[in-house]
């Protein structure tokens, strides 16, 4: 081999170490330098994500499910009774209103309520979640609709099933 190609095949292998150099390295740097796009982008991904708030609406249709959970409850059939549309009270009697509560073990050991869906269309509303009680969780629906300016209830499901008897 002469002196020339001795020089070319040095060169090229350092050439070929050097960029093997940067090839490894540059990742490196640019995931630790200061202000590197990547290092910004795995910062954020790092962090803790905060869950998103509830909707003021949701959170509004959970204080008035929550309200007619404890009169329920607490036996107040006239105060849960109240916060029925005025189409529903002039369909169905306080007597059998109150006949339907108490015979549910589900809303006369309500203990909490929590909703994590509302659909909203025109002037009503359907609430979605799970009502927590002594007789053990069930999936609840709620349905509303706006009565005097005022959101009221139209009907209760547990289970699937309606807890209210309609008019």
């Amino acid at each position: 081999m002469d002196a020339s190609t001795r020089r070319w095949t040095i060169f090229a292998v350092t050439a070929g170490v050097v960029a093997a150099l940067v090839a490894l390295i540059a990742p490196f740097y640019a995931l630790h330098h200061e202000g590197s796009p990547y290092r910004r982008a795995m910062e954020e991904a790092s962090r803790p994500q905060q869950p998103a708030a509830p909707s003021p609406t949701l959170v509004e249709a959970t204080a008035h499910v929550r309200t007619f959970a404890a009169h329920a409850r607490a036996g107040r059939y006239e105060a849960a009774y109240a916060l029925m549309t005025r189409a529903y009270r002039s369909g169905v009697p306080l007597r059998r209103f109150r006949e339907a509560i108490a015979a549910n073990p589900y809303l006369t050991k309500a203990d909490d309520v929590s909703l994590y869906r509302l659909r909203e269309v025109g002037g009503t509303r359907q609430a979605e979640g799970v009502l927590a009680t002594g007789a053990g969780p069930v999936a609840f629906a709620a349905f509303e609709a706006r009565d005097d300016g005022a959101w009221r209830l139209t009907g209760l499901q547990l289970g699937g099933t309606p807890a209210l008897p309609g008019p």
